[in-house]
């Protein structure tokens, strides 16, 4: 479990991030169907999956993947969903699955699918189980932060990675755009890097401009003591 934090500890704070989305007419619902997730893209007019997250591309079971989806509570209709992976890494190289994996998923003639000499450096001191999330998605109607506590959401999905896999780091993309809206802070990010990977030829929803974005263990545990001592800090 991570440092200091109990499973109580998890479970608290995960009620307070859920009743945070209530607060704005949302629920949330664990599912490990990858498959049943690709239709849900039509529901909620989700442009695209990333191959990263995609069953087509992957093969997924319970024990390393799940998606978070987020449902309207006065109607039960899907609102959006997040994605999340964990990949255990304890005798690889951080950076070499990376590549390897973004080759396989993205270079049909096995080209390198980026520079391999240009990374963030906070991969070097990556390792352990490795949780990526992904693939954000709210329709509309619950866009702007008004309206949607993203933090709550992507909190609540660090919390079920922590549970499942009591993960050694956590990592994501983040759209430039998006990162300049403050998403960086909305994932709790403790290091972050602009212009994370040059790629050779930038696949589908990628792009040299995306943002680094990651967390450990030790300042997860950190946040969640805060989260719980002080919820205004949330």
């Amino acid at each position: 479990m991570q440092s200091g934090v109990t499973p109580h500890d998890l479970v608290q704070l995960g009620a307070f991030c859920s009743a945070r989305l209530a607060e704005v007419g949302m629920t949330l619902e664990l599912s490990r169907d990858f498959k049943a997730i690709q239709g849900l893209a039509g529901k909620i007019k989700k442009p695209y999956f990333t191959k990263e997250l995609s069953h087509a591309f992957n093969d997924f079971t319970p024990q390393n993947g799940f998606w978070m989806i987020m449902r309207d509570k006065d109607n039960g209709k899907p609102v959006g969903v997040l994605g999340a992976r964990m990949d255990d890494l304890r005798a690889t190289d951080v950076l070499s699955f990376m590549l390897d994996q973004a080759t396989r998923l993205h270079s049909p003639d096995e080209t390198p699918a980026f520079q391999a000499d240009h990374y963030p450096p906070v991969i070097d001191r990556m390792g352990g189980r490795i949780v990526y999330v992904g693939d954000f998605f709210v329709v509309d109607k619950h866009r702007g932060l008004e309206k949607f506590d993203k933090r709550a959401l992507v909190f609540y999905v660090y919390i079920c990675a922590a549970i499942q896999w009591d993960f050694d780091w956590l990592y994501a993309f983040i759209r430039r755009p998006h990162a300049e809206k403050g998403y960086i802070a909305n994932y709790c990010a403790t290091v972050s890097y602009p212009e994370a990977r040059f790629w050779n030829a930038p696949p589908e929803a990628r792009s040299d401009g995306e943002f680094f974005a990651a967390i450990d263990r030790a300042d997860f545990a950190y946040l969640t003591k805060l989260f719980l001592k002080r919820p205004e800090a949330f």
